[in-house]
């Protein structure tokens, strides 16, 4: 009777034998036996404990079972690979010694060292545990030997995953800044990121173990999740966030879930969005004694749930909550909906305004951009200031020569700031505003929220400090912001006044899923079997609304010859949408797809040419005149008038 205990995968950077004798075992002593067991399986679980000190690896296999005949047990090891720093193995072996075969299975506890041994780090595999281990000096690694089997649920179908014992996850609450300060001081990280629950760290075991040696980690333990890294089938490398995504069978199960979230001690941040109402997201607490893994499968084996998906992040995904995105960005053009007193200083009907980067200007030795407004309806353009930014802190100046700091993305929750003479404390967090996936900002004055900061945007509504335009009272909203095509920013609720022309229409896309996403990304679910993407659209534009999507899709245009007419790779964990110029295009059919190697989404659009665009520098209306009331006249009148936005009087 002879088993595998041990096979090493080393990267021999300090290990240099080129004979087999140079690795030894000894000192193998073992308990005897310490309880006899026939017909039922022992009850006990088997264990192993490893402890380095220096080049000696001491074992202990807890509860190995063999035949209660087993008078000692017997190791001896082998090596193959390369000596000169490439990859090798060890392997060591236990075969117990009996000269009788008898009808009972018995526990030993047996232990032996291994001498000449450098590496620290190596890949376990006996038959009760696989899996690499990261050993710190003089520490002992206790790895209990029940079965694992590592696997979540996608679609009903069971999917394989392998653990990684070389890496951990550890998810700090938002309210518990310290413990994340702590360990930004203490040991490295490969990915940090944050959202609007936790700050996110992976980080290497071996550090993560340096991390609880500290004094003050027993404290702070009590707060933090832990959560592991996993290998899918194709060897490509997830991490599990805190996070699970729950789908109801129906509406009225929310109530069910809410009971299962208070026995599993989970959080629940509610419905995933207006566009699947039946997904819920939820996350794991210091109070959940379980992973999200396994979370995540015991409420989809309970039955009760369409589907139940553990959250995945990977290196290759983007950046959790979002990299950076600057405010000053050539191609960006803000759309305002605007009432009560226009830009010009007269009353009037409710507008709709574009604000947009024009050309660069000078100001006291500053190169900065300079900012201009049109109105579909109204004069040529008006120029309201100039912007610079400089380590995410953005500065603006109208018509004085100084600037002032309008926005500072590199604040923090709790942190005090002053824009127009309104001392306010910023709540700084990410992910839970419909039609944007950034980070932003709440300011708040005694306990009123004053306005909202969004990264690359600006202020989303008026009266609020710090906005990127200005108007002389009344009231301005901001309705869409957008880089080129690419929309950042989009206010659903007041969108409908947003003019895209006379003939707008709704467009509906099919959509298919190709194969299995390797994993899913963070609070990403699974595709949904029913269409989960809309559009409108008009003789001018096409928009498409891409705030239920994340991670790239390639979209494409084509008439009805097949030719591409429209094609563009775009990242919809960064976007909310596309807002697309179809003006020039001729009357027809055309087929507007959105998709990537996991999933497609189809739909159809029947234009006609206006050549009729709706874009700033098309909108000048150059020569147009309008008295004080805003209402355009077809020649000059007696008083004042406004010509290209200027005043002139005519006596």
């Amino acid at each position: 009777m002879k088993r595998t205990l041990l096979v090493i995968a080393c990267v021999l950077a300090s290990l240099t034998m080129s004979a087999q004798d140079r690795l030894t075992v000894g000192d193998i002593q073992n308990s005897g036996c310490l309880n006899e067991s026939r017909g039922v399986e022992s009850q006990r679980v088997p264990t192993i404990i490893l402890t380095k000190e220096g080049n000696i690896l001491s074992v202990q296999l807890l509860n190995y079972e063999s035949n209660c005949c087993t008078e000692f047990f017997d190791a001896t090891y082998g090596i193959s690979g390369s000596s000169d720093g490439g990859l090798c193995s060890v392997s060591i072996n236990v075969a117990p010694v009996a000269e009788l075969d008898c009808d009972c299975i018995c526990p030993f506890n047996v232990s032996f060292t291994i001498r000449d041994l450098e590496p620290n780090r190596f890949y376990l595999d006996c038959w009760w545990y696989k899996g690499m281990v990261n050993l710190t000096e003089g520490k002992p690694l206790v790895l209990d030997g029940q079965e694992r089997d590592y696997y979540y649920y996608y679609q009903g179908n069971k999917i394989p995953l392998t653990l990684n014992e070389n890496k951990v996850v550890v998810s700090v609450p938002k309210e518990s800044d310290g413990i994340s300060k702590r360990i930004r001081a203490n040991v490295p990280f490969l990915i940090t990121g944050k959202d609007e629950v936790f700050d996110i760290f992976i980080i290497y075991r071996s550090d993560f173990e340096k991390l609880t040696s500290q004094s003050f980690w027993e404290e702070d333990a009590k707060s933090i999740v832990l959560s592991s890294s996993y290998y899918t089938e194709k060897n490509e490398e997830v991490f599990a966030t805190p996070y699970l995504n729950v789908k109801l069978k129906k509406e009225e199960d929310a109530e069910l879930l809410e009971r299962y979230a208070e026995k599993y001690g989970l959080g629940n941040l509610g419905s995933f969005s207006q566009y699947l109402p039946l997904w819920y997201i939820l996350y794991i607490t210091p109070e959940s004694g379980k992973s999200p893994l396994e979370c995540a499968n015991e409420l989809y084996e309970s039955g009760r749930f369409a589907s139940s998906v553990p959250d995945f992040i990977s290196f290759d995904d983007y950046e959790i909550g979002g990299a950076y995105r600057p405010f000053v960005e050539e191609g960006k053009v803000w759309v305002i909906k605007g009432s009560g007193i226009s830009p010009y200083g007269y009353p009037m009907e409710p507008w709709i305004e574009y604000c947009y980067f024009d050309g660069d200007t000078i100001i006291g030795g500053q190169t900065c951009k300079q900012m201009k407004c049109i109105s579909n309806d109204a004069p040529s353009p008006l120029y309201i200031g100039a912007w610079y930014e400089q380590d995410k802190k953005v500065y603006f100046a109208d018509n004085r020569p100084q600037f002032e700091l309008l926005y500072d993305f590199t604040l923090s929750s709790n942190d005090s700031f002053s824009s127009w003479g309104y001392p306010v404390v910023v709540k700084k967090t990410s992910g839970a505003i419909h039609g944007f996936k950034g980070t932003y900002y709440d300011l708040w004055r005694n306990d009123k929220l004053l306005g909202r900061w969004l990264e690359g945007v600006g202020c989303n509504s008026w009266p609020n400090i710090s906005h990127p335009w200005d108007i002389t009272g009344g009231k301005a909203t901001l309705l869409l912001c957008r880089v080129g095509d690419e929309v950042i920013y989009y206010d659903s609720e007041e969108s409908d006044s947003y003019v895209l022309g006379a003939r707008k229409q709704r467009i509906d896309f099919t959509h298919t899923i190709k194969i299995r996403p390797r994993a899913r990304t963070m609070v990403m679910v699974e595709p949904d079997p029913a269409p989960s993407l809309s559009g409108e659209y008009s003789e001018q534009q096409l928009g498409i609304n891409l705030n239920p999507l994340d991670n790239a899709y390639l979209v494409r245009i084509t008439d009805e010859t097949g030719k591409t007419v429209y094609e563009k790779t775009v990242n919809a964990g960064n976007i909310v949408g596309l807002n697309i110029d179809i003006s020039a295009y001729a009357e027809g059919r055309y087929t507007v797809t959105v998709e990537n190697d996991n999933e497609s989404f189809t739909g159809v659009i029947d234009t006609r040419t206006t050549g009729i665009s709706l874009t700033p520098t098309l909108s000048k209306r150059e020569g147009a005149i309008y008295n004080l009331q805003g209402q355009r006249i077809s020649s000059l009148r007696k008083g004042l008038n406004i010509v290209s936005g200027r005043k002139i009087f005519v006596k």
